[in-house]
């Protein structure tokens, strides 16, 4: 399994495709221009952050699991 420092140094497409083969999808959230998936992988959280006009994604970022509290209910 790959540590968040190895993670956080893939290209975003590498990261995506991290995510969505050793990742377990857990609830997504939506703002103004985005749609946000979160991603959980071992005891680590990561949000993918796709615009919402163009379906592309735009970031995907590690989440501290007290922000995954209050950010998905």
């Amino acid at each position: 399994m790959i540590n968040d420092e190895d993670f956080s140094k893939l290209p975003l497409e590498d990261q995506a495709l991290f995510l969505w083969e050793h990742g377990q999808f857990v609830d997504l959230r939506k703002d103004l221009n985005h749609t946000i998936q979160l991603y959980a992988v071992g005891k680590l959280f990561y949000e993918v952050w796709y615009e919402n006009e163009d379906n592309q994604t735009e970031k995907i970022q590690k989440i501290d699991a007290d922000d995954v509290i209050i950010l998905y209910p």
